[in-house]
């Protein structure tokens, strides 16, 4: 069957980075569209004091996009939530529509949106 497009999903760690490389290099050597790359796990938000914690660095996944000429779909944030409720079958898009993690999906979806209907919604972010 055809496939429409893939997406590149990895942490913002190298060794990650090197493997999206390789799948990006698999997908072009099949003519797979690329839709984009997102970034999982990128920025911790502390619980107790907000600040911003990069546990596997941040931004990896925006340079190789960058570098590549890929769009960037975004970032999802590291949350224990997001296991948490898509565990109990309450994903946080439902359960913590105002959550960073929430938007972070909604974002992903509309980019993913764009490439599949480029005629109704323009450019990808």
């Amino acid at each position: 069957g055809k496939v429409d497009g893939s997406v590149i999903v990895t942490t913002p760690q190298d060794l990650a980075l090197l493997d999206a490389r390789k799948m990006i290099s698999f997908a072009r050597d099949s003519n797979v569209p690329i839709v984009g790359i997102i970034e999982n796990m990128s920025t911790l938000t502390c619980p107790h004091c907000n600040n911003q914690i990069d546990v596997f660095k941040k931004g990896g996944g925006k340079k190789l996009a960058q570098e590549l000429t890929l769009p960037f779909l975004g970032s999802i944030p590291l949350d224990a939530d997001i296991t948490v409720q898509s565990d109990k079958g309450d994903p946080v898009i439902l359960s913590r529509l105002d959550s960073a993690a929430a938007k972070a999906f909604l974002d992903l979806a509309e980019n993913c949106r764009k490439f599949l209907n480029p005629e109704e919604s323009g450019k990808v972010n």
